[in-house]
């Protein structure tokens, strides 16, 4: 009897306790005036900034963008969880949490992460920076809960300090501290280069990109296809510092990631069918397979029915194997080994067709 042994991948993550999470937080929040305000005012007095974490980070981010094993999706959701149990993260907690509030509340959000200048104007090269962009009362806003929340004094201690300035911030106001990656995020019409920003020239843009009108089109792209957005208005800006190549470099390696996430999703499926297949076939030897077809149901006209609507569906998913394309190896070795595995039940198959066809 054939047997077939198939890798089948597990899922990912499942997100049902994080929305329960979520409920719970958003019930905590003040929504009798404004939402998208309601939220930032919960953010900056129940999230504490971690200061470890900020230590952590900045050791892992001199790695960055060399490995990476998670993509974008599974590092924001092991990093969401993290923030709403210890209720306390760094800026990507910060922004991470809001953008998922807000949309848990059905207001188009979306996290920026960047780069920023400190109170003297020097620009922090370290560590990169992450705030948010929220759709409200029809129109998109900046905000820096991180910021808002408070700040680390002379010795690193996070001293608590909510500001109101960090909230709904004219995008002119943001730029002179805050340069996202992507220049879309600036949401100005003539937005200011890297080179602009680090010579503090955020007054005199002269660079222009096509940016849409409204950022609604990029919120609605598909993850790869809005990465891919960004990198290139990113690099339409010419000049950029190491945090600008970091991300360029991490976000074009999570897009493979992503890549190979979604064809192992495909090889899950292609498995499946591989051992529904295989089962089927092990019952044609058991009940069919005799010198003399025997039973009023396994007649040599049923079971060659049976094989030949079998051929072409296995056929098929040999066709599908071939069409999946990866860049992790270890996966492209599982594709390999099921197509050849698919290819030998093809193979017996086609023979006992011939049999049965013979007698």
């Amino acid at each position: 009897m054939l047997r077939i042994i198939l890798l089948v991948l597990v899922p990912f993550f499942s997100a049902a306790q994080i929305t329960d999470d979520l409920h719970n937080i958003i019930e905590e929040i003040d929504l009798s005036q404004d939402t998208a305000r309601g939220i930032y005012d919960w953010m900056t007095e129940n999230i504490k900034y971690d200061v470890k974490e900020l230590k952590r980070v900045e050791e892992a981010n001199k790695k960055r963008g060399q490995k990476t094993k998670k993509s974008q999706e599974e590092w924001e959701e092991s990093l969401l969880k993290s923030v709403i149990k210890k209720k306390k993260g760094v800026c990507q907690g910060y922004s991470i949490l809001f953008d998922a509030i807000a949309k848990e509340l059905g207001l188009p959000s979306a996290i920026i992460t960047g780069y920023v200048k400190d109170n003297d104007g020097k620009i922090l090269n370290k560590i990169g920076h992450s705030w948010n962009a929220i759709k409200t009362d029809g129109r998109w806003i900046l905000v820096d809960a991180t910021w808002g929340a408070g700040y680390l004094n002379e010795r690193g201690k996070f001293i608590k300090a909510n500001k109101d300035n960090w909230y709904d911030v004219d995008p002119s106001e943001m730029i002179k501290r805050h340069m996202p990656y992507d220049p879309l995020w600036q949401l100005l019409e003539d937005p200011v280069s890297y080179a602009e920003f680090k010579n503090d020239k955020t007054e005199e843009a002269s660079i222009t990109i096509i940016i849409p009108d409204d950022v609604d089109k990029q919120v609605h792209l598909t993850f790869a296809e809005s990465q891919i957005a960004a990198i290139e208005r990113s690099e339409k800006f010419g000049y950029a510092n190491n945090l600008t190549k970091k991300w360029r470099k991490f976000n074009s390696k999570n897009l493979e990631v992503k890549s190979d996430q979604e064809t192992g999703e495909n090889l899950n499926d292609l498995n499946a069918l591989m051992i529904q297949y295989s089962d089927e076939y092990n019952i044609y030897l058991k009940n069919g397979r005799k010198k003399q077809i025997k039973g009023k149901q396994w007649t040599s006209a049923y079971s060659l029915e049976r094989l030949k609507t079998l051929a072409p569906q296995v056929d098929k998913v040999i066709e599908e194997y071939e069409s999946l394309d990866v860049n992790n190896r270890s996966l492209s070795k599982v594709i390999t080994k099921n197509k050849t595995q698919a290819k030998k039940l093809l193979r017996y198959i086609n023979k006992e067709i011939e049999f049965l066809e013979g007698n």
